[in-house]
């Protein structure tokens, strides 16, 4: 994502002149930068219909204020002020019921889950990017929100048998907090330990979601870029911000760092 004309110079050159990623950067496509809030919606689709899960706000780079390089996603909040039932209907109608049509009228039948990366730029939506999967840390965040039996939701995506099922949400608010290793997405050690993982556990509304970790006899260490996601649940998002943050405070790890703004934005 390039801000100015000389970020998108250098660019230019990392791809094509240090192919930095290999043949895969011989050809570039220069699209418009859409300025406006990002969201990332999910829906299961069967063979005959599908079902919006729903959406978590990502926050990507990896410094905050949403600064410093991209990142696969520093956290991310569920829901938020931003979304208004208008949107939400202009994104189910407009892109997703589409999506959904472009696939039939194809004679493509896809089961699973659809993600739909999308910028929001004057209450109006434009997809960015498709992924079939579920996004990383968003299916923390909605997970914990869900209310469902998720196993009989996959059996019933993989069966056609969405239209006779309904999402159930427990109406929380969510907050994912992710801890990465110093350097990430650049370089960055790994086997350093991280402590008080017990006690982050008793803290009501938490549950902390492994990523890039390994055991060592009884100590937990880094093993990865992104190492661990802290979910909080709460009635409202001050209060999930609240439970998230002390947990991750709880945390020694003398090899980590995150970013302190997750969710503010939107309270």
């Amino acid at each position: 994502i390039c801000e100015n004309v000389n970020d998108a110079s250098r660019a230019i050159t990392d791809i094509m002149k240090k192919k930095i990623f290999g043949s895969a950067g011989e050809k570039i496509i220069i699209e418009e930068f859409i300025n406006g809030f990002e969201i990332s919606y999910f829906a299961f689709v069967d063979k005959k219909t599908f079902l919006p899960l729903g959406y978590a706000l990502d926050h990507k780079r990896a410094y905050d204020n949403d600064k410093g390089p991209n990142t696969g996603g520093m956290g991310c909040f569920t829901p938020s002020r931003l979304m208004t039932n208008n949107l939400e209907k202009k994104i189910i109608k407009n892109i997703v019921e589409k999506t959904v049509y472009g696939l039939r009228k194809e004679s493509f039948t896809y089961r699973g889950i659809l993600f739909f990366g999308l910028m929001i730029k004057n209450q109006e939506p434009y997809v960015i990017e498709y992924n079939v999967r579920f996004g990383d840390p968003e299916c923390q965040t909605l997970l914990r929100n869900l209310d469902n039996d998720f196993l009989e939701l996959l059996l019933s995506t993989t069966n056609d048998k969405l239209s006779k099922t309904k999402i159930s949400t427990k109406k929380k608010s969510v907050v994912c907090v992710v801890l990465a290793s110093k350097g990430y997405p650049g370089s960055y050690k790994t086997g350093k330990a991280i402590n008080n993982l017990n006690k982050v556990e008793k803290i009501e509304g938490i549950e902390v979601f492994h990523a890039g970790t390994k055991s060592d006899s009884s100590i937990v260490k880094s093993n990865g870029g992104r190492v661990l996601s802290i979910t909080a649940t709460g009635k409202d998002l001050n209060l999930a911000r609240s439970r998230a943050y002390k947990a991750v405070k709880t945390i020694e790890w003398e090899g980590g760092f995150y970013r302190n703004d997750i969710g503010i934005k939107n309270i």
